[in-house]
């Protein structure tokens, strides 16, 4: 925009709400709550096709490893469970559930606040992300070093809780 539009934007902003802060609160609360009134999804939910694409691009790395854990002539029973326990449950259903937790907390501490608060939201968000992604890390290494059994049951757990997940998100 040059100056003139801008300056002409404000303007009628100003003029039809009073000031641009009034302008910015009705976005971010009446507007905001009246266009998500009758969806049935709010900001934090991801369709499931979108969010198993998204599980995906974290699944690809792990495919390599994959073949070349079989090309090293691992056995059949510790390559189904690095399958299910790191590609299936942690890569795909866990690493999805971290977006989905973040893309939560991310609107709900979205309100604008002193900019150290803001920082601190911030931060707080970066390390729930970091802490749920080490945590189901370590989960899936120990469920690997214990067995195909053990990777089912942390594949069965992590699809329990995106199922509860999308059920919160109706």
């Amino acid at each position: 925009l040059d100056d003139f539009d801008r300056s002409f934007i404000h303007s009628a902003i100003i003029k039809w709400y009073g000031s641009r802060e009034a302008f910015t609160d009705f976005v971010r609360g009446p507007l905001r709550d009246e266009l998500l009134k009758d969806s049935p999804s709010s900001l934090t939910y991801i369709p499931l096709g979108y969010a198993i694409l998204l599980g995906f691009v974290c699944c690809s790395m792990s495919w390599e490893y994959m073949v070349s854990y079989m090309k090293a002539g691992s056995s059949t029973t510790w390559i189904a469970s690095y399958l299910v326990g790191t590609i299936l449950a942690y890569n795909l259903v866990w690493t999805v559930l971290a977006l989905r937790g973040a893309l939560y907390l991310c609107d709900r501490l979205a309100r604008r606040s002193p900019t150290c608060l803001d920082y601190l939201k911030t931060a707080l968000c970066w390390m729930f992300l970091c802490i749920w992604q080490v945590s189901g890390a370590m989960i899936q290494e120990l469920a690997k070093g214990l067995g195909l059994q053990v990777c089912i049951a942390w594949f069965g757990v992590t699809l329990c809780l995106s199922a509860f997940s999308w059920r919160l998100s109706r």
